[in-house]
């Protein structure tokens, strides 16, 4: 989830800080609790650099803030009370986590911490231009990074399950319906959809189209950052217009309705 500002909190303190992450907590924690999160940090941001292959790594370099909340206080930030959501990129320097990922190491944290974690390096890489980037793109991608990285099966299995039963209306929808930012902030099932289908879009471009999708879509980021239009990096990038690859995108999907094996045939989640 990256549509959430953080505008800092008194009563914050600084539980452990390196050259690359600096850990904040509302509640008082261990140097051990959290010099480990901040290593889980970066080790999740390294994998996703090893993916996303960045031409440019400067803007990679600054400190990354990790805030740990309490329960009740990340309900508050995020206004979902319901726990659905693991962790929120406001920007580019900083990610809002609650205190349960200092808890022990899950395959389900890991994967949170390396889908934002891919928020952060897009904000980075692209700047104010990340708002000509669809939602679904931006997310699907994360999406990809975080299951990746974590091999949750329970993750990989669900988003299975839901990428086998979109229809082509459905998969159209959202890629009307989930590409503003405004559009994270609708009901939680409806966000879940969008960044499943985003995640099958990737899936689909690396296995019809490139198969190394994610680091050409990182190059149309990077490009947008450095003033080209998305559109026309996107272009550049795949030798289809992204409306295009829409186009077939949903003629995909509807020609394998009801043939789950051939829709994920060659991709994470098949």
């Amino acid at each position: 989830m990256s549509d959430v500002e953080w505008m800092g909190a008194s009563g914050m303190y600084v539980a452990f800080e390196d050259a690359q992450v600096r850990v904040e907590s509302e509640q008082p924690i261990s140097s051990a609790q959290a010099r480990a999160l901040a290593a889980r940090v970066e080790r999740a941001w390294v994998a996703d650099l090893k993916t996303q292959r960045w031409e440019d790594q400067q803007v990679l370099r600054e400190k990354l803030t990790v805030a740990v909340l309490s329960p009740p206080s990340f309900a508050d930030f995020t206004g979902d009370p319901t726990g659905s959501i693991a962790g929120v990129t406001t920007g580019p320097d900083v990610i809002v986590v609650p205190d349960r990922l200092l808890s022990g190491t899950s395959r389900d944290d890991e994967n949170t911490l390396a889908h934002e974690l891919a928020h952060v390096q897009d904000l980075r890489e692209a700047g104010d231009a990340m708002s000509s980037v669809p939602v679904y793109l931006e997310e699907g991608k994360a999406t990809v990074l975080g299951d990746a990285w974590s091999r949750d099966r329970a993750h990989l299995e669900q988003a299975a399950r839901t990428m086998a039963s979109f229809s082509a209306e459905d998969v159209a929808y959202l890629l009307r319906n989930f590409r503003s930012t405004s559009a994270e902030r609708r009901p939680a099932p409806f966000v879940y959809a969008g960044e499943v289908m985003g995640a099958l879009f990737v899936e689909y471009l690396a296995t019809h189209v490139k198969k190394d999708a994610v680091i050409r879509l990182c190059d149309a980021v990077e490009a947008a950052g450095d003033g080209q239009r998305f559109g026309d990096a996107f272009k550049k990038s795949f030798g289809i217009s992204l409306s295009e690859a829409e186009r077939r995108f949903v003629e995909f999907v509807r020609a394998t309705e009801g043939q789950p094996h051939r829709r994920l045939a060659g991709t994470l989640y098949g």
